[in-house]
């Protein structure tokens, strides 16, 4: 039997443009934006009946008023802007190395690469140096970080997601997901200090690579039902 597609109101898809941007801060969603499949083609639809002169006056007002930008082209952000930008990146991730391409925020990723090359071709202001540093930027995205600098990483993954258990290939920060794999490793031929391993189980660390793997799955299964149940409760609001 064919599933009848879900038919969304006007309102339904605003209401999903404003969550959207209270997250982003902009209204630029991109055409496959998968948390909210059909929101990128409704906000391109917008912009087309503008231009047609087929939005009416009370749409082009909550939209405007609103702040939706009726332009394609992404405004160009200033210095600041970015460096507020990395400042939540480190928060949430507990380092500065946005890789360069980043799909989350691909302007921030290009961002710190350039801040790079301007420090070190002289380009950048010592204010501004100042402040990356104050931060923990690191100059060169090759440096080695430290043992601490890693747990550090691993601390603030697990505040976010819960868990210790880091894919192999973790898009935001794949050398942490190849650190996590390496300790486990290390612990099998040589036995890390008793301090790190004292550290890492306190942090609910899962040493065997199957019972890591049987973790994340049952993570990624219950992430999935609570998403499935505050879908159903979202579209029976």
């Amino acid at each position: 039997m064919a599933v009848e597609k879900k038919q969304y109101t006007w309102e339904q898809r605003f209401k999903e443009l404003r969550a959207f941007a209270n997250k982003h801060g902009h209204c630029y969603v991109p055409w496959n934006y998968t948390p909210t499949p059909g929101l990128g083609p409704w906000v391109a639809q917008m912009r087309y009946h503008k231009r047609r002169g087929t939005l009416t006056k009370e749409k082009f007002r909550l939209l405007t008023h609103f702040g939706f930008t009726w332009s394609v082209e992404h405004p160009r952000r200033t210095w600041e802007e970015h460096f507020r930008e990395l400042q939540a990146f480190q928060k949430k991730f507990g380092h500065c190395r946005v890789p360069k391409i980043y799909p989350q925020n691909p302007r921030l990723g290009q961002w710190v690469a350039k801040m790079r090359q301007q420090k070190k071709h002289g380009r950048l202001a010592e204010e501004r140096v100042r402040l990356l540093d104050g931060l923990g930027f690191f100059w060169s995205y090759y440096i080695r970080p430290t043992w601490e600098q890693r747990f550090k990483e691993l601390e603030a993954f697990k505040k976010e997601h819960g868990h210790c258990n880091l894919p192999w290939n973790y898009p935001p920060n794949p050398q942490l997901g190849r650190w996590v794999t390496n300790m486990r490793q290390r612990r099998k031929r040589v036995k890390p200090a008793r301090k790190k391993i004292r550290l890492l189980n306190a942090l609910g660390f899962i040493w065997d690579v199957k019972k890591a793997k049987e973790s994340l799955r049952r993570q990624k299964e219950t992430t999935e039902a609570k998403k499935s149940v505050a879908k159903r409760r979202k579209y029976h609001d």
